[in-house]
């Protein structure tokens, strides 16, 4: 059976494109769905006569104070502060460590993510 440079054969060949393909689609809707949701959350806080509406604000209020915000302004400025934290951390490196992470991953989790990467990075 022929073999690729990598030395794997053609059943691994597609096992691992349909793997990266569905993971790489699964994370791109995921990031723009993100990304769509910071931007409205913004612009319901900027134009209210737009008719968008901030529907749980104790949830923001809540998210906002787990992410390290101040909590206690206008909705409307806890909004903008949040959704400008939430794009402003989507565009961080992926070498830095990310402020969501941090702030909305259980801590057990974190330390596994931690300990995988070391692992990843040493060669172990």
């Amino acid at each position: 059976m022929p073999r690729g440079n990598c030395g794997v054969d053609a059943d691994v060949m597609v096992a691992r494109n349909f793997v990266y393909r569905h993971v790489t689609i699964g994370t791109s809707y995921n990031i723009f769905h993100t990304q769509y949701a910071a931007r409205t959350l913004k612009a319901s806080a900027e134009s209210p006569k737009s008719g968008l509406k901030i529907r749980d604000k104790e949830k923001l209020l809540k998210y906002a104070e787990m992410a390290g915000l101040n909590s206690h302004e206008d909705v409307n400025k806890v909004a903008v502060n949040f959704a400008n934290w939430v794009l402003e951390d989507m565009g961080r490196p992926y070498w830095e460590e990310s402020s969501m992470t941090k702030a909305f991953a259980p801590p057990k989790r974190q330390e596994l993510w931690r300990n995988s990467e070391s692992r990843h990075l040493t060669g172990q």
